[in-house]
């Protein structure tokens, strides 16, 4: 579980295709030093398994699903990327409890501003 706080801003160094499976590498300042590999961050959103940690990286392999079904399939190296740790049991809760997993896709049907502007005429 997470609270939706980012704790950091990652950024995406490389992507690399793994048969059908792509594997991301994110370049950061602080976060892995509480990731050990198999946990659980979440990256913009989308909780993520971490990999192949090193003191300023860590990468996470995306399966064709979560690839097409995220934004991560508009992402190129260079693209900063939000970033979290899963809320600890006897941690504070700030934010809201979620969990990082996709369970479908909606569709942007109207922009707040164009929401705004139709109301106002």
């Amino acid at each position: 579980m997470f609270t939706g706080i980012v704790e950091e801003v990652g950024r995406i160094a490389r992507i690399d295709q793994r048969g059908e499976n792509r594997r991301i590498t994110i370049m950061t300042e602080s976060i892995t030093r509480g990731l050990h590999t198999g946990d659980s961050c979440a990256v913009s959103g989308v909780c993520l398994t971490a990999l192949d940690i090193t003191p300023k990286s860590f990468a996470a392999d995306l399966a064709p699903e979560t690839w097409v079904r995220t934004s991560f399939s508009r992402v190129t190296p260079g693209t900063l990327v939000n970033l979290e740790l899963p809320l600890r049991a006897d941690g504070r809760l700030g934010g809201h409890i979620m969990q990082g997993h996709v369970d479908g896709v909606g569709k942007l049907r109207q922009s707040l501003a164009q929401h705004r502007s139709a109301c106002r005429a």
